[in-house]
């Protein structure tokens, strides 16, 4: 378990030489990596240059990519700076087989005059991405720069990608190169697998200030030649691309050029984008810059006044009445937007408090109990589940039991018990045939 910058920093310089398969690294608490006060990546985008500069996690080249399980906790890393001529550049390098999941990658900088630069520079094998959100700048600059993006730089190889729950928020700019360049994904070519995007949000701000720029997305700049099955449902992009230049290229609110004609399109379902998407201060007007399949350029295209979800009705009108993972405008600390984002990032105690319920060990405690006491209180965990195997034998008839603590009896993130269930299963407190008959005074 992580707990301070110095030790993220120490995984980061293990990394050069240790892959970490089979390990789980997580994060304990929040980090700071740099100190971050009003206009501190503001500094940076100026020149400035903090005290520590960060390494990513893997190596850039195939030596030794990370491959391990990289679990945030809810918990959130700020203050990256990092400042490279390196291609596959990120907070990790590059990656082959990894987990990663459950954080926000905040108030942080990353430029690059290479390629391959985002959250992770380059994907190769499998990857599961889930619960991340990043609000980071990262800035490309150099001519004849690719394939950078806001969470991916590069996917290629075989195996499965799974990118579910992720929101990039923020701001990518170009100034000089810029090809392949998106706030989720720069480019992917994969030679074999799946690729999956699901419940993902982009509201981040793309700027190319340099007219040399072109395959230009909000969720993916291009898919290459990728020869992959490619799903994509419930996805929301309400974010913005601005181009300078005459030439309007392949630039698309979505996609900016879907140039595979080897991907099978297994899936797309509830995806939508307002098409904010400009060159030259015209607007593109298509979510698909140029494709070469049968999707066309106006596939996802919805207007803003169509995603507004002010009410519970609206939001299940856009992602169907089952959905738990988007929230209404309505609930959200960002009133400015007007759409929905996804609550997993809007509860901030789940992510003050969220914990991993592996660790958690209980036993059921009947010690407090007596028949003839008519008053106990109640102040852990195993006590509660005590008390509801005690009831399937007493009916508690004339006794009072008190809570002389707030207590959990499950650890974990209660929006993933859907479809992960926490440690412990709860017994009702009586039964169809022992009711509870006392006092519960909470």
């Amino acid at each position: 378990e992580i707990t301070t910058a110095a030790e993220l920093y120490g995984l980061a310089e293990l990394s050069q030489t240790k892959d970490f398969t089979g390990w789980e690294i997580t994060l304990g608490k929040d980090i700071e990596l740099n100190k971050i006060e009003e206009g501190t990546v503001e500094s940076w985008k100026n020149g400035a240059v903090p005290v520590n500069t960060w390494t990513p996690i893997g190596t850039s080249g195939t030596t030794v990519p990370f491959k391990g399980t990289f679990d945030g906790q809810g918990h959130t890393i700020s203050g990256l700076y990092m400042n490279t001529a390196t291609g596959n550049s990120g907070l990790f390098a590059r990656t082959n087989g990894a987990v990663i999941k459950d954080f926000k990658l905040v108030d942080s900088y990353m430029r690059t005059t290479n390629n391959n630069l985002g959250l992770i520079g380059y994907v190769a094998g499998d990857l599961t991405l889930a619960n991340v959100y990043s609000d980071a700048v990262v800035v490309v600059s150099g001519s004849g720069t690719k394939t950078s993006g806001k969470l991916f730089g590069r996917i290629e190889g075989s195996g499965t990608v799974s990118i579910e729950g992720c929101w990039s928020d923020g701001e990518l700019i170009i100034d000089a190169g810029g090809n392949y360049v998106a706030s989720f994904i720069g480019y992917f070519n994969k030679s074999s697998g799946s690729i999956t995007l699901q419940n993902c949000l982009n509201s981040a701000d793309i700027v190319s200030t340099t007219g040399d720029s072109n395959y230009l997305g909000g969720f993916i700049g291009s898919t290459g030649n990728a020869a992959v099955n490619i799903t994509i449902t419930d996805c929301l992009d309400v974010g913005s691309i601005r181009k300078v230049g005459t030439q309007i290229g392949c630039v698309g609110s979505f996609i900016g050029f879907n140039n595979t004609s080897k991907a099978t399109w297994s899936g797309v379902a509830r995806v939508y984008s307002i098409g904010n998407a400009y060159y030259d201060n015209k607007p593109v007007g298509k979510t698909i810059g140029l494709s070469n399949t049968s999707y066309t350029t106006t596939q996802f295209l919805t207007s803003r006044s169509t995603l507004l979800a002010t009410t519970e009705t609206q939001l299940n009108t856009l992602f169907g009445s089952n959905q738990t993972v988007w929230e209404c405008d309505s609930v959200s600390n960002d009133t400015s937007r007007g759409t929905p984002i996804l609550s997993h990032f809007n509860k901030d105690n789940w992510w003050a408090n969220r914990q991993n319920d592996v660790n958690l060990t209980i036993t059921p405690d009947t010690s407090w109990y007596d028949t003839r006491a008519d008053k106990f209180l109640l102040t852990t965990a195993e006590q509660m589940y005590g008390l509801a195997e005690l009831s399937q034998r007493y009916n508690f008839e004339g006794q009072e039991i008190k809570l002389g603590a707030d207590i959990v009896v499950n650890k974990g993130d209660a929006y993933t018990w859907g479809t992960k269930a926490p440690s412990y299963n709860w017994t009702p407190i009586g039964s169809s045939s022992k009711y509870f008959a006392g006092t519960f005074d909470g």
